[in-house]
């Protein structure tokens, strides 16, 4: 009788063992990445943007309103129309508006940037302007 170098397979995998067992690469064959599918999936998602907001009529008006007394508004227009709009949504009630123009004059949240000399410059004639109205109207 000869016999079979080979025992035949059980029919259920042994316990503690995979069904089916994957073969082990040697380290050199290993892939150094992922690969590209992989990495394109674990990149970092860009930073939500939001659309660039344009100036409204409102701010446009007020704009036109205060050229004329010499407040030149042109920075605030060209490079932070949301803060102008922001303003302006305020500037027929004074104290709101000055409200608001402190808020963003004074950092109240510590660590900001700040605005750039010409648009601060711009925010500053804007409270000083508030600040005049808000006088002539309570008669000091």
């Amino acid at each position: 009788m000869s016999e079979h170098p080979d025992p035949s397979p059980e029919p259920f995998p042994a316990p503690g063992t995979e069904p089916f067992p994957q073969p082990r690469l040697p380290a050199a064959a290993a892939p150094a990445s992922p690969g590209p599918g992989i990495e394109a999936v674990a990149a970092p998602l860009p930073r939500r943007t939001r659309m660039r907001e344009t100036p409204t009529l409102r701010s446009m008006r007020l704009t036109t309103e205060l050229r004329s007394e010499g407040i030149d508004l042109r920075s605030l227009e060209d490079r932070f129309p949301h803060v102008l709009n922001r303003v302006s949504t305020e500037w027929d009630a004074p104290r709101a508006a000055l409200e608001v123009l402190e808020a963003l004059l004074f950092d109240q949240r510590g660590g900001r940037q700040g605005f750039p000399d010409d648009a601060f410059a711009a925010l500053l004639a804007l409270h000083r302007c508030c600040v005049e109205r808000i006088a002539k109207a309570t008669g000091l």
